[in-house]
């Protein structure tokens, strides 16, 4: 059959967001309204990004209210929310706004603190970089805070205030982008705080400050959890550039304790999300883990903001390191990134094949991953008081799970059923969609991200890819692991329209493949068998002979079912871990 044409370009697709090609008359009205990432014909997506996840999320992101304003705005790494705004990266191509919200009045005193409420309890666990104390201040004295674009270039104000106001409105935005999911929101749209915010995007962009950086990271954290908006590689990359431009990833000998724990944990949240970001789209990250040399932030209590509190909580930090403070699950959470980083560049590479990857390798790897999960921080007595979702054991389980499965699924097409890994990759992507359902289910209102739809939509690949291979593991468990990533994506959809597509996919794949050998089978006589999930508690090893990293695809014809199920969609079983989460899309209309 015909295979999809993947294309793959060498250069920085950061280059590409810059050149020429931004201009270029061929370029189409999907490309050019894409939300997430700078695609262009040539835009490089890679190995990690996993399946067919490519035009199904790009049609899904970049969809907008108005599709007119579609082919007028670009997400090629110019963020263009602002009339007129100009980036160190703007190509001098003449932009639209992207969005058309007017901007939102400083709230009052009760909505605002309920938006800080909300960033604090749903954001501030993950990336623990922003000073509450400081968001206080800001919002009491809101009435008196001058956006950037409207200060007189004579005065004297102080530039490290300059962004002062954006990020007050990023907070807003964050917070509201939670509340707006409660049945009894009444505040004002995320949108318009966003706006109102990106109003002095020149400015944040422009100097190079840790409050630049604060505002750059809003920016980021809002993007993923918005269906619209300028490519969120793009934004987190620039971040981290401004990172480096800083030395933020270098250690300071010479700096005060205060301004140092500081300095670290905004750079560890760019770490984790530029990470992130970049795995998702299977984009090379930036900078390499041989350039970093600062340490993690300390686990202490981060509300402290003087220079003998903070020297005192570090003294006492190393006579208590298992001590839980609310930086302690970000931390653990930060070294599982590195960690992962360490793996994608061993296993989600293009200069050699996966064949040519020393077995020893993946095995520790694996002996890495168990010790990480064996240090996971018992939080059970924090966590009935906090009441934080993000240092739960179940979302550091998630993260342990997706951590296995970006390790073997560039395996998966020379795994067969008789080995230890086939049934270790199909359970983890089970735990991925049972364990994101808990956490969804858990929360008081219920928050999507392109994180959290591509990891789910990945997981549930796998377990259709699995089937087809053995059916034999088809049992309750895995019944159950179809639906709970099948209602997954349903509730994500119900709250982001445009990811219609990807549940419509995902549902149409189980149609023809779980669903139909369902019923063929039930139709006659079946051995009763146990998945081979149950067996993963003795299957802990890899063994001496990795016979599965041979490279070898001897399942060429399971590669038909998915090509039948997805339609115009063409897989190339070669090729089908760099076919990207962006390019799928196109392939499936919409149906809502």
């Amino acid at each position: 059959m015909p295979v999809y044409q993947n294309q793959h370009l060498t250069r920085d697709a950061m280059d590409s967001s810059r050149s020429n090609d931004v201009a270029e008359d061929g370029e189409s009205n999907a490309e050019a309204g894409s939300g997430v990432v700078a695609l262009s014909p040539n835009s490089f997506l890679g190995t990690s990004s996993g399946f067919p996840l490519a035009k199904l999320l790009k049609s899904a992101i970049s969809t907008s209210d108005d599709p007119s304003r579609i082919g007028r705005s670009t997400s090629k790494g110019i963020i263009s929310f602002a009339p007129h705004l100009t980036t160190p990266y703007e190509t001098g191509v003449q932009r639209g706004p992207l969005m058309s919200s007017p901007g939102a009045d400083m709230p009052t005193d009760e909505v605002g603190r309920k938006l800080i409420d909300a960033y604090y309890f749903r954001v501030h666990p993950k990336h623990p970089f922003l000073s509450r104390k400081k968001i206080i201040r800001l919002h009491n004295a809101r009435a008196n805070l001058v956006p950037a674009h409207k200060v007189p270039p004579s005065s004297t104000e102080n530039r490290a205030d300059l962004c002062d106001y954006a990020i007050l409105h990023l907070v807003y935005a964050i917070g509201g982008r939670y509340l707006q999911l409660t049945p009894d929101n009444k505040h004002a749209s995320p949108s318009e705080h966003y706006a109102s915010a990106l109003a002095d995007a020149e400015t944040i962009f422009a100097v190079q400050s840790l409050e630049n950086l604060d505002a750059m990271l809003l920016i980021s954290i809002y993007q993923l959890r918005s269906p619209t908006g300028p490519g969120i590689w793009w934004i987190i990359g620039t971040t981290m550039r401004h990172c480096i431009d800083c030395g933020l990833h270098r250690r300071s000998n010479n700096i005060s304790a205060l301004l140092d724990q500081r300095r670290k944990r905004i750079f560890w949240t760019t770490y984790l999300l530029e990470r992130s970001v970049a795995r998702t789209m299977g984009r090379p990250h930036s900078p390499s883990d041989r350039d970093i040399d600062v340490d993690l932030p300390a686990n202490i209590d981060d509300s402290i903001e003087t220079e003998s509190g903070v020297v005192a909580a570090l003294a006492e930090a190393k006579t208590k390191p298992t001590q839980l403070t609310p930086l302690t699950a970000a931390i653990h959470i930060f070294r599982l990134q590195q960690l992962e980083s360490k793996i994608s560049n061993t296993v989600c590479r293009v200069d050699k094949p996966v064949s040519s990857i020393n077995p020893r390798k993946i095995a520790a790897f694996r002996a890495a991953l168990e010790e990480w999960k064996c240090n996971i921080p018992i939080t059970k007595d924090y966590c009935a008081r906090e009441k934080h979702p993000y240092v739960t054991h179940d979302y550091h389980m998630t993260q342990y799970h997706k951590a296995l499965v970006l390790l073997f699924l560039p395996f998966l097409p020379s795994l067969t059923p008789t080995q230890p890994e086939f049934h270790q990759v199909a359970y983890s992507a089970g735990q991925i969609c049972q364990l994101y359902k808990h956490l969804y289910d858990d929360q008081t209102y219920i928050s999507f991200s392109l994180l959290a739809l591509h990891a789910n939509f990945v997981a549930g690949l796998v377990l259709v890819y699995c089937f087809c291979m053995d059916p034999s593991i088809f049992n309750a468990k895995f019944s159950s692991d179809i639906r709970a990533c099948s209602t997954l994506l349903y509730t994500i959809s119900e709250r982001w329209p445009a990811a219609r597509k990807v549940r419509n996919a995902f549902d149409r794949l189980v149609s023809v493949t779980v669903e139909g050998e369902y019923d063929r089978q039930s139709r006659r006589p079946r051995p009763n068998t146990t998945g081979g999930s149950e067996r993963l508690e003795t299957e802990q090893s890899l063994g001496d002979e990795a016979d599965w990293a041979s490279g070898g695809r001897a399942h060429e014809s399971i590669w038909d079912s998915f090509g039948m199920a997805l339609g115009d969609y063409q897989i190339n079983a070669e090729t089908w871990m760099q076919d990207s989460i962006f390019q799928a899309m196109e392939a499936f209309p919409s149906e809502d």
